[in-house]
């Protein structure tokens, strides 16, 4: 790539952009999904304020704890419009299903249906709210935990009124999507335009950019050596729960699944699913079936010719 050394970039995150030994665009403003909690809560539950539950059972029995002493949902989240489908991926993989085995949907394998059952109980039972303005809830002590993005990290550190700390996903891993977005070039421009923006993406890139990027919104840095700054560093110790999603991307994540990313429509047509299952508290199975067959569809039609 002219002359950027594409090993500079963060292993994990380069590779999302990989199809077949090919790379299509390297990271920029990447994240990945994080558990927030109100420290204040857990302590008045009498739950352990330095970590996150391990696994979804252990967040069902904290889940109790706050709804019973402090009457208030444990978590919250963002609805089917608003990308619960990229939260609840890391669910789905924790209970050992998926979205799909590369073109292969899975929504209606016994594991995909637990994870689907078991998200509907707890919003039943009032452990999870779904909002459409989570991070508002959660910044103003209305729910004790939130399951979002490390970008809204930055903003919850400017206007939350509650302390928190940042949490792994609960396991067992890897449990986490990684997100964000990516840059690339254009195939069908002229070689000049390719090099200057190979450039621009370079320079939005480069070490000093990521991190001054990274420090102010909370996604990611993207480059390496970034983490071996002096500046960095010093951040990174000031700041732990920025500190969280650089460990769990390399610890807890994994590209996602190709129905959600790949496949035309996938993310909007899983969200919307996803309400009918939560919001409109429809049977599992059989709107996970629905997923199924219109997912597999949208493959014949628009993937499949394309690969032969």
């Amino acid at each position: 790539m002219n002359d950027i050394d594409s090993e500079s970039y963060v292993d994990t995150l380069r590779e999302d952009y990989k199809y077949k030994d090919k790379h299509y665009g390297v990271p920029y403003s990447r994240s990945t999904n994080l558990m927030y909690w109100n420290t204040d809560d857990l302590k008045a539950a009498g739950l352990p304020t330095d970590r996150g539950p391990k696994d979804w059972e252990e967040f069902d029995e904290w889940a109790t704890k706050i709804k019973d002493k402090l009457n208030k949902p444990a978590v919250t989240v963002p609805d089917g419009s608003s990308y619960l489908d990229w939260y609840f991926q890391g669910m789905i993989w924790a209970f050992g299903g998926s979205y799909s085995d590369e073109w292969e949907p899975n929504f209606t394998s016994k594991e995909s249906i637990e994870a689907g059952k078991f998200l509907q109980e707890q919003v039943k039972a009032g452990h999870i709210e779904i909002s459409t303005d989570p991070t508002v809830a959660f910044g103003s002590g209305k729910a004790s935990g939130l399951l979002e993005s490390t970008g809204s990290l930055g903003g919850l550190k400017e206007t939350a009124t509650i302390p928190f700390i940042t949490t792994y996903l609960p396991g067992p891993g890897p449990s986490a999507a990684t997100g964000g977005a990516g840059l690339a070039v254009p195939a069908g421009i002229s070689d000049e335009r390719k090099a200057n923006a190979v450039k621009f993406i370079d320079f939005l890139t480069n070490t000093e950019n990521t991190i001054k990027f990274s420090q102010k919104t909370g996604y990611m840095p993207v480059r390496k050596d970034a983490l071996d700054d002096p500046e960095e560093k010093k951040f990174l110790e000031e700041n732990p729960n920025a500190q969280t999603a650089i460990e769990q991307l390399n610890e807890n994540t994994k590209p996602q699944d190709y129905a959600r990313v790949f496949v035309p429509g996938g993310g909007q047509r899983i969200g919307g699913v996803l309400d009918r299952i939560t919001v409109g508290n429809e049977d599992v199975e059989t709107a996970f079936g629905d997923l199924q067959k219109e997912t597999q569809s949208v493959i014949d039609r628009d993937i499949t010719p394309k690969l032969k």
